[in-house]
């Protein structure tokens, strides 16, 4: 990956799945959303994920992002994203993406190679060390964005999966 030339890799601490990006809202609203979230949690118990693959968005040759799948119980995970869509929707300052749900860790964006990037290029580990890029799903956490800052996340509420933890 340090080899491969973008113009900026994201942020270790600021690595995460989405599960859906909500875009600007006013700081009065964020309780309303919290709710939305608390709910969503609560009814989802933690679960495991791992990273699986690599790939791109955008144009193969010179992409714009470059990002890690998502594999593990991802049948959960989608669960957990209708759900939370659901009750974001609710409160009226969200509306659901049209496009497929994709979960994904971003890595890097905006090639700027002088070539087309080749698919051997970007090499990841096989299905057997996949065992040491797994974790359980604790939390949801809403965070803030911070456009041209690095890290550029600031969580704002940190909900725990399946209702208040000891």
């Amino acid at each position: 990956m340090a080899a491969l030339p973008f113009k900026r890799r994201t942020h270790p601490d600021d690595w995460h799945i989405t599960l859906h990006f909500i875009g600007d809202c006013a700081p009065a609203d964020v309780p309303r959303l919290e709710a939305a979230i608390r709910e969503s949690a609560a009814a989802s118990a933690p679960f495991t994920l791992s990273l699986s693959g690599i790939g791109t968005f955008g144009n193969a040759a010179a992409p714009a992002v470059l990002w890690l799948g998502v594999g593990g119980e991802q049948m959960r995970l989608e669960r957990l994203h209708r759900a939370l869509g659901e009750q974001l929707e609710r409160t009226g300052l969200f509306r659901p993406d049209s496009r497929p749900y994709r979960p994904h860790l971003t890595l890097a964006r905006k090639y700027a190679g002088t070539g087309p990037l080749a698919a051997d290029d970007a090499v990841w580990p096989e299905p057997s060390d996949a065992g040491a890029l797994s974790w359980e799903v604790r939390d949801i956490v809403l965070y803030r964005s911070h456009l041209g800052r690095s890290p550029m996340y600031e969580p704002l509420a940190v909900v725990p999966l399946g209702g208040v933890r000891p």
